[in-house]
C-alpha cells in the first residue's frame, strides 16, 4: 500500500527584536466598503494596490517588528513556558522594577532570558511595588513616552490593561499615511479567506469596524475585547496573503497581529465567556497558526476551540436551544459551527487523529438560501457551506475516526465499492460549477467569480484526496486499487496546481492545501516506483510522473527560505 506521509510540525527560526514605545495616538480611520471590487478579475500586480505597496519600511511594519515577541505569554505554547520559570525569592529581586526593566531588556538573546524578566516584571505589577507615579503611567494616566520604561509598561498594558493596550497599539497603526494599509488587509481577508471559510458576516462586521473607530478614545477603551480580537486576527490572516519584499517582515507583522488577538482574548476572559466573536476569532486564530508552521500549537488551541462551541451550544439546533433567537443570528450559529466543524474534521483527515466535533444536533437542510451577488449557476456560499458540511459529515464517520485507531477504512472490497458509491453521490448532488472541473472551466468562472472559483478548488481538493485514500486503502480481505488511486491523487494535485496558477502564491500560505498536495504527490511517488516491469509508457504512469515534476518545481520557489518546502522537495526527488 502506498503510506501516506506522517505528520511532523516544523517551526521557523524566530529573530529577537528590540523593543520601542508607540508614538502619539493619532487620527481615525475613514469608513471603508468591503464589498467592492472583490470578485472583479485583476493580474497579480494589479492585485497589489499601492497602499500595500508602500507596507515595506512603514511604521507598521515597524512597530510590529518591534513589539512582535515581547510578550511571551500571548501564544499556547508561550503560555506553557512561562509555567517552567520559577521567580527567585531574595526580597531585592522585586524591590527595584525599574532595575527588573533594565535587566530585562539587555540581559540577552535568549528566550529564557526574556521570559524570565517577563515574569519578574510581572510579579511587580501584581505585587504593587511600583511608585504611583509609575503606577499613574501604566493606567493611562499619561502619554506614554520614548525611553521611559519602555518593555515594562507596554508588557503591564498587555496583562493587565486591554484598553490601554488595544487603543494606543491600535491609534500608532492607524496614523493617517497608513489607515488605508489595514483596510487594505481587512479587504485581503474577504478576498482570500473568507470566500473558503464565510463565517463572518460581512456588512455586519463592516458597520462594526467602523463604529469602533468612529469612539473616542476613552469610549474604544471600554470596547468589546472580543470585537477587538477578531480585528487583530483578521489583520494577521490578511497579511500572510499580502505581497511583500520582504518575508521577515511579513512573518513578523502578522505574528504581530495574531499576538495582539489572543491578548485581547485573553482579556476578554474567552475561557470563562464564549461568544459568537471569541468563536470566529479562535477558529482563526487556529489556522493562522497552521499557517504558520505551528501546527502542533494549532492543534491544542483547537481542542480548547471545540470546547468552547460546545459551551455555546453551537452544535445543538439553534430553533431548540435559542428559539427566540432572529432567523439572522441562528444562520450565522449555524455557519459558524460549520467553521468549527469542518476545521475538526480536515484537520484529522491529515494529522490521522481522532475528531471532536461529533455530537451535534444541527441540520444541513436548516441553513437558509441567502441572496448572493456572486450566485453562478446554483453555486453560492450557502451551497458552499452545505457541499463542505455534506462532504465532512461522512469524511468524519467513515475515515477519520478509523485512521485515527490505525484500522482500515473498508473491511472488504464490497464495503469500498458502496463507500466510493456513496462519495460519488455526493459529488453528483455538488452545483454544477463545483463538479465541471477542468483548467478551462476553472479559469472561466474565475473570470466571472474569482470567489466561487476558491471555493471549487477547495472542495475538489478536499473531496478527491478522503477519495484518493479510500482506494489507497489495504487490508487482508483487499488490495489497494492502484488505478483508482492515482486518478484520484491527479486530480485532487491538479486542484492545488490550478490554485497555485490561478491566484499565484496562495496555495502555498494555506496549510491544509499545500500539506495535501505533498501527501497526494508522495503517495503517487511509492507507485510509480512500485509499477509493473514494461508499463513506463503507460498513459496512468507517464501522468503521475508530470504530477511529481511540478509539485517539485511549486516547492522550489519557496524552499530558499522554507525549511519545510525545502525538506518535501529532498523527499520528493529522490523518486525522480
Amino acid at each position: 500500500m502506498a503510506q501516506e506521509t506522517p505528520f511532523h510540525e516544523s517551526r521557523l527560526p524566530v529573530q529577537d527584536a528590540q523593543v520601542t514605545s508607540p508614538g502619539p495616538a493619532s487620527s481615525k480611520p475613514q469608513s471603508v466598503n468591503f464589498t467592492s471590487d472583490i470578485d472583479s478579475p485583476q493580474t497579480p500586480g494589479e492585485q497589489q494596490s499601492e497602499t500595500i505597496k508602500a507596507f515595506q519600511g512603514s511604521h507598521t511594519a515597524r512597530l510590529a517588528t518591534n513589539l512582535r515577541g515581547r510578550s511571551p505569554d500571548l501564544l499556547p505554547s508561550r503560555i506553557l513556558q512561562s509555567f517552567r520559570y520559577r521567580p527567585p525569592t531574595a526580597p531585592q529581586a522585586f524591590s527595584n522594577p525599574i532595575h527588573i526593566v533594565s535587566k530585562w531588556r539587555q540581559t540577552g538573546r535568549t528566550k529564557a532570558n526574556r521570559f524570565s524578566h517577563w515574569i519578574l516584571a510581572k510579579a511587580v505589577i501584581e505585587r504593587a511595588l511600583l511608585k504611583p507615579d509609575h503606577v499613574k503611567s501604566l493606567q493611562g494616566g499619561a502619554p506614554i513616552q520614548r525611553g521611559s520604561m519602555k518593555g515594562v509598561t507596554k508588557l503591564c498594558l498587555v496583562y493587565h490593561h486591554l484598553p490601554e493596550f488595544v487603543t494606543r497599539i491600535a491609534d500608532n497603526l492607524l496614523v493617517k499615511d497608513e489607515a488605508d494599509i489595514l483596510l487594505s488587509l481587512i479587504a485581503k481577508y474577504f478576498d482570500a479567506v473568507d470566500p473558503v471559510y464565510p463565517m463572518i458576516h460581512r456588512e455586519t462586521f463592516q458597520s462594526e469596524y467602523n463604529h469602533f473607530w468612529a469612539l473616542s478614545y476613552p469610549e474604544r477603551a471600554a470596547a468589546d475585547g472580543s470585537l477587538v480580537a477578531l480585528i487583530f486576527v483578521m489583520l494577521a490572516m490578511g497579511t500572510q496573503f499580502v505581497d511583500l519584499p520582504s518575508l521577515e517582515e511579513k512573518e513578523q507583522t502578522a505574528e504581530f497581529y495574531v499576538s495582539a488577538s489572543h491578548q485581547a482574548l485573553r482579556m476578554f476572559s474567552y475561557l470563562g465567556r464564549p461568544s459568537m466573536r471569541s468563536i470566529q476569532t479562535m477558529v482563526l486564530i487556529t489556522y493562522f497558526l497552521m499557517n504558520d508552521n505551528h501546527a502542533s500549537d494549532a492543534w491544542a488551541f483547537a481542542g480548547v476551540l471545540q470546547r468552547q462551541a460546545y459551551a455555546l451550544g453551537l452544535n445543538r439546533d439553534p430553533s431548540i436551544v435559542t428559539p427566540n433567537a432572529l432567523p439572522f443570528e441562528m444562520q450565522q450559529r449555524r455557519k459558524v459551527w460549520q467553521a468549527v466543524f469542518m476545521q475538526d474534521t480536515f484537520l484529522c483527515v491529515i494529522i490521522k487523529l481522532p475528531p471532536t466535533a461529533t455530537h451535534t444536533d444541527v441540520r444541513i437542510e436548516d441553513l437558509a438560501e441567502t441572496e448572493d451577488a456572486s450566485s453562478v449557476y446554483g453555486a453560492s456560499d450557502t451551497a458552499f457551506i452545505r457541499s463542505m458540511w455534506t462532504l465532512a459529515s461522512v469524511v468524519q464517520r467513515t475515515i477519520c475516526t478509523p485512521r485515527s485507531l490505525d484500522r482500515a477504512i473498508c473491511q472488504t472490497s464490497a464495503e469500498r465499492t458502496r463507500l466510493v458509491a456513496h462519495f460519488h453521490a455526493i459529488y453528483r448532488s455538488l452545483p454544477l460549477p463545483y463538479r465541471t472541473f477542468n483548467k478551462l472551466a476553472i479559469c472561466e468562472l474565475a473570470r466571472r467569480s474569482r470567489r466561487l472559483a476558491r471555493q471549487a478548488l477547495f472542495l475538489t481538493s478536499n473531496y478527491y484526496h478522503c477519495l484518493m485514500l479510500i482506494h489507497a486503502d489495504e487490508n487482508e480481505a483487499m488490495v489497494c486499487d492502484i488505478s483508482a488511486t492515482l486518478e484520484a491523487a491527479h486530480e485532487a494535485v491538479n486542484s492545488f496546481f490550478l490554485f497555485h496558477t490561478i491566484f499565484d502564491g496562495e496555495a502555498g500560505v494555506w496549510f491544509h492545501f499545500q500539506h495535501r498536495a505533498f501527501s497526494e504527490a508522495l503517495i503517487i511517488a511509492e507507485l510509480v516506483k512500485k509499477r509493473p516491469p514494461g508499463s513506463d509508457m503507460d498513459p496512468i504512469y507517464l501522468s503521475a510522473k508530470t504530477d511529481i515534476v511540478k509539485m517539485v518545481g511549486i516547492l522550489q520557489l519557496s524552499s530558499e527560505h522554507d525549511i519545510v518546502a525545502r525538506t518535501r522537495v529532498d523527499i520528493l526527488r529522490k523518486y525522480l
